[in-house]
């Protein structure tokens, strides 16, 4: 299984793209952790009116701004059970089978695929494991190596291929595999 920790700061109709391409997933092995950095009444609203029991909506304690909420992505960790996390953001869509995609790579320590981002004008970003070519979202990590490396992140828009080459050069890391399509759409 794995769990998308989707970090939320103050969208209230990107939500939707989020939610809405969890519960597209043609395989339901997998969790939904939307992480505030305030609370919202859209995504609560949406939530209760979906009402799916794989979908979690936790607020932070305090208000720490938008890095703070992006780079603290740690602060739910206690709530993964499942093998894999992807860490992510609400306003990015999974394509149907991107869940069936990447457990297919089971086994792995660090799994990544491409996407299509507003950055590079919806072109495709192939994805590598180096500041710059990596993206949250555009990859998973077992949990137990996810947690065992430290969020030293920058407030910067690299602070995903820190995490990534981290994780990669760990003592915990084992292996990695790409998934050579786009499983991703970050908005």
């Amino acid at each position: 299984m794995i769990t998308f920790v989707a970090t939320a700061f103050e969208e209230k109709y990107e939500s939707m793209a989020f939610i809405g391409s969890m519960l597209a997933q043609k395989d339901s092995r997998w969790k939904a952790i939307i992480y505030g950095n305030k609370y919202s009444q859209e995504i609560d609203n949406i939530l209760q009116l979906i009402n799916d029991s794989r979908i979690t909506y936790k607020v932070a304690e305090t208000n720490t701004g938008f890095w703070g909420c992006y780079n603290r992505r740690d602060a739910v960790y206690n709530m993964i059970d499942t093998e894999y996390v992807v860490q992510t953001s609400i306003q990015d869509y999974y394509l149907p089978n991107a869940v069936s995609e990447i457990l297919s790579k089971q086994g792995a320590s660090f799994i990544f695929w491409d996407a299509m981002h507003h950055y590079f004008d919806w072109a495709r970003l192939d994805t590598q494991v180096v500041l710059g070519k990596i993206d949250w979202g555009c990859f998973a990590a077992k949990s137990t190596l996810a947690k065992e490396v430290d969020f030293r992140m920058p407030e910067t828009e690299f602070a995903d291929g820190v995490f990534a080459v981290d994780c990669i050069q760990s003592n915990h890391f084992i292996s990695s595999e790409k998934i050579g399509k786009v499983l991703t759409i970050h908005n």
